[in-house]
């Protein structure tokens, strides 16, 4: 019981922060601060975090062998990470998988795929807006907030 309300208080000051984010950037007072990173560990231990918010699902991770070096700002890289594992595990039906694949080269790429709901093609295009939810009838039996910080990553 005591882990479970952990998770959620924890939960709960992630929403918060990501209102206070999106007010900084409205603001024109967000602050990035890039740093080298290794996005190999990043993905890695952004996933093994999210595992306990959603116990029943299967989350495969296609990881490369070597690390991935960015120039990034780490804590804005989680964020949005988490959001996207959030929204799949949120938008996608009892324990279907999770994938997240990190591709490394020249340009690094970082996929979250589900095999939810899907967003109609007439709304992908507003996909990053601020506080953005798809409008179809299932989405909106799912609570949330939509996306909080268009710019975090």
């Amino acid at each position: 019981m005591l882990e479970r309300l952990e998770r959620q208080t924890q939960r709960l000051t992630e929403m918060i922060a990501d209102l206070l984010d999106a007010s900084r950037l409205e603001r024109g007072r967000m602050t990035m601060s890039p740093i080298p990173v290794d996005l190999r560990a990043l993905v890695s231990s952004t996933v093994d975090e999210f595992r306990p918010r959603a116990p029943d699902r299967a989350i495969e991770l296609s990881l490369p062998d070597q690390p991935v070096p960015v120039t990034a700002d780490p804590q804005r890289l989680e964020q949005v990470i988490a959001n996207f594992l959030d929204n799949a595990a949120k938008y996608s039906p009892g324990r279907a998988p999770i994938s997240v694949r990190l591709e490394g080269g020249p340009l690094a790429r970082v996929s979250v795929a589900d095999r939810g709901i899907g967003i109609p093609r007439d709304q992908q295009r507003r996909l990053f807006e601020r506080f953005f939810r798809v409008t179809t009838e299932e989405a909106r039996r799912i609570p949330g907030w939509g996306w909080a910080c268009t710019s975090a990553g």
